[in-house]
C-alpha cells in the first residue's frame, strides 16, 4: 500500500508543458492554379514544411533562400589556406632578415639579402597570378556575375521532382516571360493549357522513371545562355539544344525546349532525364569537360561569340622585355618562353628566333659532335635593347625538353600543318600596307605605325646593311609571319626598295599567296615526319644561312630513316 502511494504522489518526468501551446487550427483550400503557385513560392523559400512557410508568409517574416556552391566552396577553402602559408611565409621572413642582419656583415648581409629578393619578387609575381585566377574565378563561375560573360555558359542541374523542374518554368510561360519552341519524344501539341501541358509533359516521362532502378537524381535541368551580343531565332535556339543534347548523349531522350526572356540574355531551359527506357543511368563521365567542348563546338558551327584565350590573361605579366638588371636571368627566359611558345603560331626557326628578339632573347642553333655522334641543340642568351648578348648562353635543356630542337621542331609542325588547313591565315596584311604607304619610305616611321596597330618587325641584314629578311609580329593575335608568306610585295627585296627608293608600294586587299609546298612525297611520309624537309621555311630572297644549314642536316636524317625503311 505504501508504495503505490509512494508511486502517485511522485513527480512525472519528461518533456516540459509550453507555456503558450499552438492549438489553434484553420483549415484552407486552394484550387488547382492557387495551389500552383503555393507550390512555386514554397519551393522558393527552400523550407521543408509548408507549416513554418505558411506562418512566416502570414507573420511577414524573412525568408532566406541559401543557395551552396561545393566548387566555389572548395576554391575559397584553398585560398584561405593559400593565404595562411603566405602569412607564414612573412613571418618566416622578417625572422630570417634579422637573422642576417645580427649575425653577418655588411657585405655578406646584402649578398644573402639579394638572393631573398629575387625569390620574395618570384613570390609576388605568383600572388599576383592567383589575384588574377580569383577574378576569373568570380566572374567566369559565380552565380551573379555569371550576366557578364561573353562567351555561352551551359549549366546542368540534377533534381528527384520532375513536376518541379516543369512548373517553374511553366510558370514563366504563364507569365508571358518564356514559351515552349520544340520537344523530343513529346506530345506534339504543347501549346495548349497549362493543365494540358504538364498532363503530356508528365506522360512524356512517366516509363522512363517507371524503369529507374537506382538514380536518386533522374531529373535534368539544363540551361543554355549564349552572349548578349548573339542573336538567334528560336528555330536556331531549337537546333541548338538538339545538337547539345546530341553532343552530350541525350539525343534520343524526352525532352522539351523553354526559351525564357524574362531577362536582357535570352537563354533556354531544357528539361529532360538521365534515365534509359531500361531504367539505367546514361554515362555523365567527365560531364563537365564535355559539356564545354560542345558549348565551344556549337559557338563555332552557330557563328556566336567565342570564349577569350584565359591563358593571355595568365601569362600576360611575363610577356615583357627581358631585363639583366633584374638579376635571376635563367627565370627571365624561362618565364618567357613558357608564355610565347604555346601561344604564339610561327613556321619557322627564323620566325621564333625573330618572335624572342622583340623580348630581349636570341635563339641560336648548336650542332657538334660526342664520340662520333652529332647532337643539334638550342641555346638562349639574353640581350640588351640592340641586340647584344649580356649573359653566358643558357642551354634549352635547363629551361625545359620542348624548348629544345626536337621540341621546337614537333611545335613548328604542328603550326604548318594547321596553317596548310587554313585554320588561321595572315590578318595583317592591310595594315602592313597601310604603313607601307604612310612611311613614306622612313623605316623608323615604317615601325612607329606597325607598332601602333600591335605589330612588330624583325629586319635582318648582311654586313653591308642589305634586307634579307623581314618577319612580322602580330601581337594581337599571337600570330608570326616571314613577309614572304604576306606575298612577293613584303618580301626582303621589296623592303630594300621602299627604304631606298619608295616607288613599289603593294595594294590593298591584294590576294594572300598559297603556300608552295613540294609534292614529290606521300601523304603518309608528310604527315608521319611532319617538317622534315619543310619545317623551316626559307625566303626566296636572301635566305638565312643557319636554316639553310639546318635544312640540309634534316634532308640527310630523313634520307636515312627511308634506307632503313627500305631494309627492313
Amino acid at each position: 500500500m505504501e508504495e503505490n502511494k509512494n508511486r502517485k504522489t511522485r513527480k512525472g518526468v519528461g518533456r516540459k508543458p509550453k507555456t503558450d501551446p499552438a492549438v489553434y487550427r484553420y483549415v484552407v483550400r486552394l484550387n488547382s492554379e492557387e495551389n500552383v503557385k503555393f507550390d512555386i513560392q514554397f519551393q522558393k523559400s527552400g523550407l521543408r514544411e509548408r507549416s513554418k512557410f505558411i506562418k512566416a508568409m502570414i507573420f511577414g517574416k524573412e525568408i532566406k533562400v541559401v543557395r551552396i556552391d561545393k566548387a566555389t566552396m572548395d576554391y575559397y577553402v584553398r585560398l584561405t589556406n593559400f593565404y595562411h602559408q603566405f602569412q607564414a611565409i612573412g613571418n618566416n621572413y622578417n625572422q630570417t632578415v634579422k637573422a642576417i642582419k645580427n649575425n653577418f656583415g655588411e657585405k655578406r648581409a646584402y649578398a644573402l639579402l639579394r638572393n631573398l629578393e629575387k625569390t620574395t619578387i618570384d613570390l609576388v609575381v605568383l600572388s599576383k597570378r592567383i589575384i588574377m585566377l580569383t577574378h576569373e574565378f568570380e566572374e567566369t563561375y559565380l552565380i551573379k556575375s555569371r550576366g557578364r560573360r561573353n562567351d555561352m555558359v551551359a549549366k546542368i542541374n540534377r533534381g528527384a521532382s520532375l513536376y518541379g523542374a516543369v512548373i517553374y518554368n511553366q510558370q514563366k510561360v504563364d507569365d508571358s516571360t518564356a514559351r515552349i519552341i520544340s520537344g523530343n519524344r513529346m506530345i506534339a501539341d504543347v501549346t495548349g493549357n497549362p493543365e494540358q501541358v504538364m498532363r503530356n509533359t508528365l506522360w512524356a516521362f512517366e516509363n522512363y522513371l517507371l524503369a529507374n532502378k537506382n538514380t536518386e537524381k533522374p531529373i535534368l535541368h539544363i540551361s543554355l545562355n549564349p552572349s548578349v551580343d548573339d542573336k538567334l531565332t528560336d528555330s536556331q535556339f531549337a537546333d541548338l539544344a538538339r545538337e547539345y543534347m546530341q553532343r552530350m548523349g541525350y539525343g534520343d531522350q524526352p525532352y522539351i525546349v523553354y526559351i525564357h526572356e524574362d531577362i536582357d540574355r535570352r537563354h533556354i531551359h531544357i528539361v529532360s532525364t538521365c534515365v534509359n527506357e531500361k531504367g539505367e543511368k546514361i554515362d555523365d563521365a567527365y560531364e563537365w569537360n564535355r559539356s564545354m567542348k560542345a558549348c565551344r563546338e556549337l559557338e563555332r558551327k552557330f557563328g556566336l561569340k567565342q570564349v577569350e584565350d584565359k591563358r593571355r590573361e595568365m601569362l600576360e605579366p611575363y610577356l615583357k622585355k627581358a631585363d639583366y638588371q633584374n638579376g635571376d636571368v635563367k627565370q627571365q627566359v624561362s618565364n618567357i618562353l613558357k608564355s610565347v611558345f604555346s601561344t604564339y603560331r610561327f613556321q619557322s626557326f627564323g620566325e621564333y628566333s625573330a618572335l624572342l628578339s622583340c623580348f630581349n632573347i636570341e635563339a641560336k642553333q648548336v650542332r657538334g659532335e660526342f664520340e662520333g655522334t652529332p647532337y643539334n641543340g638550342i641555346v638562349y642568351t639574353m640581350t640588351d635593347d640592340t641586340g647584344k648578348p649580356v649573359c653566358t648562353p643558357i642551354k634549352s635543356s635547363l629551361i625545359g625538353k620542348r624548348f629544345g630542337y626536337e621540341g621546337l621542331e614537333k611545335r613548328i609542325g604542328f603550326n604548318a600543318r594547321e596553317y596548310k588547313d587554313k585554320k588561321w591565315q595572315p590578318k595583317i596584311r592591310n595594315g602592313v600596307a597601310l604603313a607601307m604607304h604612310g612611311c613614306r619610305g622612313n623605316r623608323e616611321d615604317f615601325i612607329r605605325l606597325l607598332n601602333r596597330q600591335g605589330i612588330d618587325v624583325v629586319f635582318r641584314e648582311n654586313n653591308e646593311g642589305r634586307i634579307y629578311g623581314a618577319t612580322f609580329i602580330d601581337h594581337k593575335n599571337r600570330e608570326v609571319y616571314n613577309g614572304s608568306r604576306l606575298g612577293k610585295e613584303f618580301s626582303a627585296n621589296a623592303f630594300e626598295r621602299l627604304f631606298n627608293g619608295p616607288n613599289n608600294i603593294p595594294d590593298l586587299d591584294a590576294p594572300t599567296p598559297e603556300i608552295s609546298r613540294q609534292s614529290s612525297f606521300s601523304a603518309d611520309m608528310e604527315n608521319a615526319i611532319g617538317q622534315a624537309f619543310g619545317i623551316f621555311d626559307f625566303e626566296a630572297n636572301g635566305p638565312d644561312p643557319q636554316e639553310e644549314a639546318l635544312a640540309r642536316r634534316l634532308q640527310r636524317k630523313k634520307k636515312k630513316k627511308r634506307r632503313s625503311r627500305g631494309i627492313s
